[in-house]
C-alpha cells in the first residue's frame, strides 16, 4: 500500500502521452479493477463494471482520465484548470483544444487528461482512509429520487479528489466515478452537499437523544 499522495502519478519528460496513460491503467487494473486487491468500502463490496473495452482499457478507466463535453461547456475555457506537476507542463491542451477523445458507447466523447489520469491510482487508497475515518476524507450520503450515492472527498495540499459510488443493497456499492476538483462551482457545490448532510445527521441525533431522554422520563 502507498501512501496517499505517492500514489499521485507523473508523466515522464521523454514519455510518449499514451505510454503515460497504459501506465495508469495498469496501476489501476492491479489495485482497484483487481477484485482480489479491491478493498471494501465500510464492509459493503465494491463493484465496478469492467464488461466493455475501448482501446484495450475498460471502459471505466476512460471515464475517470476524461472529460465529457457537459464537464467543459459548450464555450472553451480560457486557461487548464490544472495545477503545477509534470503532467501540466506535459499537457497539451486538451480540455480547451478538444482534439483527443476516446468515443463510448453511447457515442459520447471523453477528451482524455493527463492530470486526470494522474489521480486515478488514489482512489483505493481513499477508500482505505474513508474506512479508517481519516479526516482528510470528506464523506457524505446524497439521495435524488430512489437512488443513493455516497461521496468521498479526498484534500491534501494541492490535490482535491471525489469518488463516487452509489448504493446497491446493505452489503454492496457501485463505482460510478471518480475526478480532480478545480472548478470552483464543483469545490462549492461538494461543501454544501457535505454541510448539508452533517447538518441533517446532527439533527437525526438530537432527535433521537431527545426521543432517548422522553422514554426514559416516562419509565
Amino acid at each position: 500500500m502507498c501512501a496517499v499522495k505517492g500514489c499521485v502519478m507523473d508523466i515522464g519528460k521523454e514519455e510518449d502521452t499514451m505510454a503515460f496513460f497504459q501506465r495508469c491503467y495498469e496501476n489501476l487494473q492491479r489495485t482497484f479493477f483487481d477484485s482480489r486487491q479491491r478493498p471494501l468500502l465500510h464492509g459493503k463490496r465494491i463493484d465496478v463494471d469492467l464488461k466493455s473495452k475501448i482501446g484495450g482499457c475498460f471502459e471505466i478507466f476512460w471515464h475517470i482520465t476524461g472529460f465529457s463535453e457537459e464537464d467543459l461547456g459548450s464555450v472553451p475555457l480560457p486557461f487548464k484548470p490544472c495545477v503545477n506537476s509534470l503532467s501540466t507542463e506535459r499537457c497539451d491542451g486538451n480540455c480547451i483544444n478538444k482534439f483527443k477523445w476516446k468515443e463510448m458507447p453511447s457515442k459520447e466523447r471523453r477528451y482524455i487528461c493527463l492530470y486526470r489520469a494522474s489521480f486515478c491510482g488514489l482512489i483505493p487508497e481513499i477508500v482505505r482512509k474513508a474506512n479508517e475515518n481519516a479526516p482528510d476524507v470528506k464523506y457524505w450520503e446524497k439521495t435524488k429520487g430512489h437512488k443513493t450515492r455516497i461521496y468521498l472527498r479526498y484534500q491534501f495540499e494541492t490535490v482535491d479528489y471525489l469518488v463516487v459510488f452509489e448504493v446497491k443493497s446493505e452489503i454492496r456499492v457501485f463505482f460510478v466515478t471518480a475526478f480532480p476538483l478545480f472548478f470552483e462551482r464543483a469545490k462549492m457545490q461538494s461543501d454544501k452537499d457535505y454541510f448539508k448532510y452533517n447538518e441533517n445527521n446532527k439533527n437525526q441525533l438530537s432527535h433521537y437523544e431527545s426521543q432517548g431522554l422522553l422514554l426514559k422520563l416516562v419509565r
